[in-house]
């Protein structure tokens, strides 16, 4: 049985693109998440690269409160657990 497409998440998640990049996204993925993880340890800070008026940006942020990271039981997606976090127009706030 097919799930249904998340219309509300889709809208969600494209505004929030839409917030940080401040412009609209060409596509939204529509993944499927594992169930089945482990807990790792704690996730101290997180680097990643954006494109930004055609030019690669590099953000660094460093938790207040390190939130948990959790592995999938394959080994192949990681998962930021909790946290006293949010992703905002700003990235990664807390």
């Amino acid at each position: 049985m097919r799930r249904a497409l998340p219309k509300g998440e889709i809208l969600a998640a494209a505004r929030r693109f839409a917030a940080f990049h401040n412009a609209k996204p060409e596509s939204v993925e529509i993944t499927s998440i594992p169930t089945t993880a482990f807990l790792l340890g704690n996730l101290v800070a997180v680097t990643y690269e954006v494109i930004e008026n055609g030019r690669k940006v590099t953000y660094h942020h460093e938790f207040d409160a390190p939130p948990a990271l959790a592995i999938s039981h394959d080994g192949v997606n990681a998962f930021i657990l909790s946290g006293e976090w949010k992703f905002t127009k700003r990235g990664f706030e807390g």
